[in-house]
C-alpha cells in the first residue's frame, strides 16, 4: 500500500515545511485539516492543496473541524447554522482534488439523543457532499454507539467509516468495528497507546493488536493508503528526535505494517 500521513504530526513548523519533509521521507499521501486555528503557523487552508500538489503528493482525505459537533443531535438553531457551516466547507472542497471528508459526529462520552434530527442532517450534509464528488466518513469515537445509529440507518454508500485505531483501543477495544463496518471503510487514521489515553504514539509503541488491525483493514474493502495520525510532542520518549527524525521512524513503521 502507499504510505500517508496527517499534515499536523506534533512538531510546530510551518505548513510547507512539514509537507516537505513528509515528501522527502517517501510518503505519497498527505491528510489535511479544514479548519482556521493554525492559521498562525500554518497559513491560509485554500493553500494547503496545492502546495501538496505542487510537491507531487495526494490529498489522501481532509478532516472537517470537530469543536462542538455534537449540537447537530439537537433540533435548534445554532445546529442549523453548524449543519450549513459543514456544508459550506464539503463545497469548499469540491473545488479541490478531494474525494474523501472526515467528520466527527459526537464530543465527549455522553450519548446524544438517537433521534431522526441527527440522521436528516447527515442526509443534508451527504447529498452536498456527493454533489461535489466527495465520500463522508464518519469516526469512531467514545460514543460509538452513535457511529452504529448512523450507519444502520443510513444505507447510502457515500457514507462510510473512518477507522481510528488509537480511539478503539480507548473507548470500545471489545468490539469489533472493522469487521462491523469494513464493508464501508473509506479511511483510517493509524496510532498506537496503552488504552488509558489518546496519545497519537507511534504504531508498536503501545499495546494495541496490529495484527488485528492489519487483517481488519485486509479484509475490509480499504484500497487507499496506510496513513498515520500521529503528534510526537504529546510523548515524552519522542521529545529527543528532530522532525526529520519522528518522520524517519513513522515511515519505518509503516513498513512493518505493510509486511
Amino acid at each position: 500500500m502507499k504510505k500517508g500521513i496527517y499534515s499536523w504530526f506534533g512538531y510546530s513548523l510551518p505548513f510547507s515545511e512539514r509537507i516537505k519533509l513528509i515528501k522527502e521521507i517517501g510518503f505519497e499521501r498527505v491528510m489535511l485539516w479544514w479548519g482556521d486555528d493554525r492559521n498562525d503557523l500554518d497559513g491560509s487552508k485554500y493553500d494547503h492543496p496545492q502546495i501538496v500538489n505542487d510537491l507531487g503528493l495526494k490529498i489522501e482525505n481532509v478532516h472537517l473541524p470537530f469543536d462542538g459537533i455534537g449540537i447537530l443531535w439537537k433540533d435548534e438553531e445554532e445546529a442549523n447554522k453548524r449543519e450549513q457551516s459543514i456544508i459550506k466547507q464539503i463545497n469548499e472542497l469540491g473545488k479541490y482534488d478531494v474525494d474523501t471528508v472526515i467528520m466527527h459526529i459526537t464530543n465527549g462520552s455522553k450519548l446524544p439523543p438517537l433521534t431522526t434530527t441527527m440522521l436528516d442532517r447527515i442526509t443534508r450534509i451527504n447529498d452536498a457532499a456527493k454533489a461535489n464528488g466527495i465520500r463522508l466518513a464518519l469516526e469512531n469515537l467514545k460514543v460509538i454507539e452513535a457511529l452504529d445509529f448512523i450507519l444502520t440507518n443510513i444505507k447510502d454508500q457515500n457514507v462510510g467509516f473512518c477507522y481510528d485505531s488509537g480511539h478503539h483501543r480507548c473507548y470500545s477495544p471489545d468490539q469489533d468495528i472493522l469487521s462491523r463496518y469494513g464493508d464501508r471503510l473509506f479511511a483510517i487514521h493509524l496510532h498506537d497507546n496503552f488504552g488509558d489515553s489518546d496519545m497519537h504514539m507511534l504504531p508498536y509503541d503501545g499495546n494495541i493488536d496490529w495484527d488485528y488491525v492489519k487483517n481488519g483493514i485486509g479484509q475490509s474493502i480499504y484500497d487507499r493508503s496506510l496513513t498515520l495520525e500521529l503528534e510526537g510532542s504529546k510523548h515524552s520518549g519522542y521529545h529527543h528526535l528532530s522532525a526529520k527524525e519522528f518522520l524517519e521512524l513513522a515511515y519505518q513503521r509503516l513498513q512493518q505494517l505493510d509486511k
